[in-house]
């Protein structure tokens, strides 16, 4: 293989180095060269996850190089456990937290807050390199002032339950997390004897349980990343590569995408200069354009992913299968529990068909939304939307996506892939589309102009992150939103970048939720602690913005709608005109065949 002067650089490197690597770099087969140029010497890659994992060991099995072992964190902490341990594999929600500890609060609000932070405080101290949970500074990574109100008041019973959970795990009571067992592996001081060199991909976002143990191995240490592509900071992972003095090296070609995206991409890391941070690296394009045979639609949600999908696949026949990164069933849950059906059932007070314990917690749908103000809940927040904004037609609309969806073996015969940015973390596609859900610089000064907000800047540096990701998945074409191009980026006459003016933007939930203006669902007044039974926000409330909501549709409504539709009216136009949600839109539509008649051939 030729390598650039750049890869040479690393290649031919002895001794502790990072290497700092944009996105499509070649970053494996420079590590793969690095290897090749070391045959007698024996090498350890950590992955990032076990799909990557995979990937490395057939890349490195077809090029003969039996010198280097793959392992992820998790995969060579277990191999080291003393026992074979029981492990959770779906994890812990507050409501088990609850069950297992036998706390209780005044309400049960309070207990699920209480009990999301024994969960938060566990994986805190897992993740982190100190080694009693006494010496963790968890109040530093809460982010809202409720939050930080609510654990002052609460602090010295949170140690004590986060200490019993822990122990339960530790004695086999209960099964254990994986951050657990990579805690212990790291609390027993290994020694990783009999390598060379540890090759640590994806540094930027690495677990400093890991990266300690890595730090305190002999081996020759080469971290490898890109400082701009930590989007896990949520997940408590470090930038590593801006922690050690080690020799720095630089790949800066990209040979995935052209100059034109390299550009856009360039200028949405400026963005970070209105937050003092200016470390934006010189970015080459060297990808060659092919024949689009991939298309994939980016967001930063999985709230915005759904509504794109209701929109685009149920009213105008854009595509007809759909493949989505990371499993569908994915996209209708929240991290700590409860599906879209769970919370739809709550909405509606049927409260027989809510199976997740913990949604069957709270007493009504506000209560839900209180916990969810005030713990922070975004995924959860994000389900509440979807579930206001398309009522009870959503099991008819997932329904629907279902029938479009195709198997993982069939992915690449989809119409249109969708995921989120964190999901599409190292993939790449030849056509990508972006949802207006990232932060753009026009949002971000916004929030800056804000005292209010108060943003957290290491936050908005990872948002920022975040969009440039998305757009580095594209090899060939990008399509975004307006709102999201920088001030300082001429967008006009490009080949490559195709701009999504406003009238024509996306209709997915907006990034920030303090501006009521962009907000479609229904404000509800929280009730609180009430036993009985509410349905005002599932009809009235409805009824005073959507007039006809709920009411039998005219001859003359499915006319209009009907001629609406042939126009390719997104459907959001098509709710506000009609006066009803985007979930009766799309449930009338099928009713009426609009899409066989119209666009089926």
């Amino acid at each position: 293989m030729n390598y650039s002067e750049q890869q040479n650089e690393v290649i031919h490197h002895e001794g502790d180095m990072v290497v700092n690597a944009v996105a499509g770099s070649g970053k494996t087969s420079t590590l793969a060269g690095y290897a090749q140029h070391r045959s007698s010497q024996k090498l350890l890659y950590l992955a990032f996850n076990k799909s990557v994992k995979q990937e490395a060991e057939e890349k490195f099995r077809k090029l003969g190089l039996g010198n280097v072992r793959v392992e992820t964190a998790h995969s060579l902490a277990l191999r080291n456990y003393p026992k074979s341990p029981r492990i959770s594999q779906s994890g812990y929600q507050p409501f088990d937290v609850k069950q297992l500890l036998g706390f209780q609060f005044k309400d049960a609000i309070a207990d699920m807050k209480f009990g999301k932070h024994v969960l938060q405080m566990v994986a805190a101290f897992c993740n982190s390199k100190v080694r009693r949970v006494m010496d963790l500074e968890y109040n530093a990574l809460l982010v809202s002032a409720e939050e930080k109100a609510f654990v002052k008041t609460v602090y010295d019973q949170l140690v004590h339950e986060t200490r019993r959970f822990l122990g339960m795990m530790q004695s086999d009571e209960i099964e254990m997390t994986h951050d657990f067992y990579l805690k212990a592996y790291q609390l027993s001081s290994p020694r990783i004897e009999n390598y060379d060199c540890i090759l640590f991909d994806e540094a930027q976002d690495a677990s400093p349980v890991m990266l300690d143990v890595v730090m305190n191995q002999s081996a020759v240490k080469v971290l490898v990343g890109d400082e701009h592509q930590q989007i896990y900071g949520w997940r408590y992972a470090v930038n590593a590569l801006q922690q050690v003095d080690y020799t720095r090296k630089y790949l800066t070609t990209s040979y995935r995408f052209n100059q034109e995206i390299a550009d856009l991409s360039f200028d949405v890391l400026a963005i970070k200069n209105h937050l003092k941070e200016s470390r934006t690296p010189l970015l080459k394009g060297k990808g060659k354009s092919s024949d689009i045979k991939t298309r994939a639609t980016l967001g930063r949600t999985n709230g915005a992913i759904l509504v794109d999908v209701i929109d685009r696949l149920i009213d105008k026949e854009e595509f007809k299968s759909v493949y989505f990164e990371g499993h569908f069933q994915t996209y209708t849950y929240a991290d700590e529990g409860g599906s879209v059906y769970d919370v739809l059932n709550l909405y509606l007070d049927q409260r027989k068909g809510i199976r997740n314990p913990m949604i069957r917690q709270f007493n009504d749908f506000s209560e839900l939304q209180e916990y969810t103000d005030q713990s922070g809940d975004a995924p959860m927040k994000g389900i509440i939307d979807i579930v206001m904004t398309y009522g009870r037609e959503l099991p008819h609309l997932i329904n629907c996506i279902k029938d479009s969806h195709v198997d993982h073996n069939k992915k690449d015969e989809a119409d249109m892939v969708y995921s989120t940015v964190h999901k599409a973390k190292g993939m790449e596609y030849d056509q990508v589309k972006l949802l207006d859900d990232f932060l753009g610089e026009e949002k971000l000064l916004d929030m800056l102009k804000r005292p209010d907000l108060d943003p957290d800047p290491n936050r908005l540096i990872e948002d920022i992150n975040i969009l440039y990701v998305a757009l580095t998945r594209a090899k060939c074409n990008v399509e975004i939103p307006e709102v999201l191009i920088p001030e300082s980026y001429e967008w006009e006459n490009k080949e490559s970048i195709k701009v999504i003016s406003r009238s024509l933007g996306n209709a997915s939930l907006a990034y920030f939720d303090e501006s009521s203006e962009q907000k479609e669902s229904v404000q509800v007044e929280p009730k609180k602690h009430s036993n009985s039974p509410n349905k005002a926000y599932s009809y009235e409330e409805v009824r005073k913005t959507k007039p006809s909501a709920y009411s039998s549709w005219s001859l003359a409504e499915d006319l209009e709608l009907e001629e609406l539709f042939a126009n390719r009216t997104p459907i959001k136009q098509m709710a506000e005109h009609l006066g009803r949600s985007r979930g009766a839109i799309a449930s009338r539509i099928k009713k009426l065949q609009l899409r066989e008649k119209y666009f089926d051939t």
